[in-house]
């Protein structure tokens, strides 16, 4: 149940908002060896955001999933970052990365939880 949310104040017109979305959810799914069909992604562009009191190119991205390796969020972060500096030209250091491993009693599925 792999859910990633990336905000950032960059401004992308609907066409590459969902080429950008789809892109995302492929990069989860292939991050983290799980199948897309249960990859929840979100993009949300044209954020007011503000980093290091500048509002040049930033963004957050929250990851999240059952069973997230730690010992690979170093490398996570690696892949997430070139994905947004190629995508959105936004500089390594100018994103933050939250990453959760959530347990499965407190995610909710199809009418009960994992």
């Amino acid at each position: 149940m792999p859910f990633c949310r990336l905000e950032t104040n960059v401004v992308v017109g609907k066409e590459q908002t969902q080429t950008l979305v789809r892109g995302l959810s492929t990069l989860v799914a292939d991050m983290l060896g799980k199948p897309e069909a249960y990859v929840m992604a979100v993009f949300e562009p044209g954020k007011e955001l503000m980093f290091g009191g500048t509002d040049d190119p930033a963004a957050y991205v929250t990851l999240q999933s059952i069973g997230l390796p730690r010992e690979k969020t170093p490398e996570f972060s690696a892949v997430m970052c070139a994905f947004l500096e190629d995508a959105l030209s936004i500089a390594p250091d100018r994103v933050y990365i939250a990453f959760g491993d959530i347990d499965r009693p407190l995610m909710g599925w199809n009418s009960a939880t994992f």
